[in-house]
């Protein structure tokens, strides 16, 4: 079953699966959402990979629908990735006992301790935690820009589940071991992705590091959740992951979108560089992606600053704040490469200053994305109550 991913690439090449999936690739959104919903729903283990297959099977098929060798190169790499993350799951929950079926089921076997590491570095992959980051850059870069959207999105809402119902839901007298795996996967996260980011030149490059630093945030809220065998932070710091989490696809959503309207409109984006006097061409897109950019860096009024400020609170209650203050520093960095973008719509020189053509429905829904991220960062209080009200529902369930 892990080849089927390899097999998913090279039927893309050789039988020509392009002409099918370049007819319309929105009609085939419907394979890899199946599978995210399965992954955040499933209890058992082996439902959960098969999910975790399904999904990147269907992601495989969408990224090579584009006839170029970096989009060959960067699904092989991804799935040359998973499956040696697939593996080593596995290896872990059936090779010793043939267990495959529920957590309790291998904590009775004792098969927990050992096989911790494997777990937590299969969902590091899911969400492109580093060391387990390779593949994004790859993937990002060479993948059609509707499939960036759709990998950057769903699956990280996924992951965040599966943290949730496999680390927080399942293992929870192991919080002391996984929370110490979370906090080095954070920090790495947001040092390799800020710092590698600032050196990038293609816009969806830089959006891929961009991801991993992201997801440090989201891996911080997930550590503070119970430190020290005090429960009194577990509310707080998973609704502050989940907001995180919505927020960044939110972002993702509309930064991807945006590119990939101009491409459509004929706006060369794929390197930074492109979006040279685009403040001139076609303004309101400028805003909304300045707002975007604002957001991913954190600055206020914006949803990205709730974000951060909510994981951030969350750190400091579980009195690390040395950690704190190391991902304040980290984000300071990181918001120099978001600004550079901002800077080179507005204030760089463009060789073409002609008005750029979109169509309606699309400035509509960018519109409504670039206004909901500052909305939504203006006025947190009903999207951080809906978080934590689920939080407690899950964990009272």
């Amino acid at each position: 079953m892990p080849t089927i991913q390899a097999k998913a690439t090279r039927l893309a090449r050789r039988a020509r699966l392009t002409r099918w999936l370049g007819r319309g690739l929105e009609t085939h959104i419907a394979l890899p959402v199946f599978a995210v919903l399965l992954l955040a729903a499933m209890w058992l283990l082996t439902l959960r990979f098969v999910g975790s297959e399904h999904e990147a099977a269907a992601i495989a098929a969408h990224t090579a629908t584009q006839e170029r060798l970096d989009t060959y190169e960067a699904q092989m790499a991804r799935s040359l990735n998973g499956i040696d993350q697939t593996l080593k799951v596995l290896k872990y929950a059936v090779e010793t006992k043939g267990t495959q079926g529920a957590i309790p089921a291998l904590r009775e076997q004792g098969l927990l301790p050992p096989g911790l590491v494997f777990v937590v570095a299969g969902m590091a992959f899911k969400l492109g935690a580093v060391p387990f980051h390779m593949w994004a850059p790859d993937v990002y870069q060479g993948a059609p820009t509707a499939v960036t959207l759709l990998l950057g999105g769903a699956p990280k809402l996924a992951a965040f589940a599966m943290l949730m119902r496999v680390l927080v839901e399942g293992l929870p007298s192991m919080a002391a071991d996984w929370q110490q795996m979370l906090m080095v996967l954070a920090v790495l996260s947001l040092a390799i992705g800020n710092l590698t980011a600032i050196a990038q030149t293609n816009i969806k490059r830089l959006l891929a590091y961009s991801s991993i630093a992201q997801m440090g945030y989201v891996l911080l809220a997930m550590m503070a959740g119970v430190v020290g065998g005090d429960t009194s932070n577990m509310s707080t710091a998973y609704s502050a992951a989940m907001y995180s989490s919505i927020t960044y696809v939110l972002t993702t959503l509309g930064s991807f979108g945006l590119i990939m309207m101009l491409a459509r409109s004929g706006f060369e984006a794929e390197q930074i560089a492109d979006f040279k006097g685009l403040g001139r061409r076609s303004p309101w897109f400028a805003i909304v992606m300045t707002v975007l950019m604002f957001s991913l860096a954190g600055v206020p009024p914006m949803m990205g600053f709730m974000a951060k400020w909510a994981v951030l609170q969350a750190v400091a209650n579980t009195g690390m704040i040395w950690l704190a203050v190391v991902a304040v520093l980290f984000s300071l960095i990181g918001a120099f490469y978001y600004l550079r973008v901002v800077k080179t719509m507005w204030f760089d020189e463009a060789a073409d200053t002609s008005p750029i053509a979109t169509p309606a429905d699309m400035r509509v829904a960018l519109s409504i994305n670039g206004i909901a991220i500052l909305v939504l960062g203006v006025v947190p209080g009903a999207l951080l109550g809906t978080c934590l009200q689920a939080i407690r529902a899950t964990l009272a369930a």
